[in-house]
């Protein structure tokens, strides 16, 4: 049975930039695009709610 190959480790195969340190801490942070547009439409749901009650 042969080896899988492993996959690729983006500490070792990307160099650190300071731009992309920054990306990474939001991300664990919770900051970032994909919970900005989350926010966006929670907010969104909300405002239709009301509108609609």
């Amino acid at each position: 049975m042969a080896a899988e190959k492993p996959r690729p480790n983006p500490i070792v195969d990307a160099p650190a930039t300071v731009e992309a340190c920054a990306a990474d801490r939001d991300a664990a942070q919770g900051h970032g695009p994909a919970n900005t547009q989350l926010a966006e439409a929670k907010q969104h749901a909300a405002e239709q709610a009301q509108t609609r009650a």
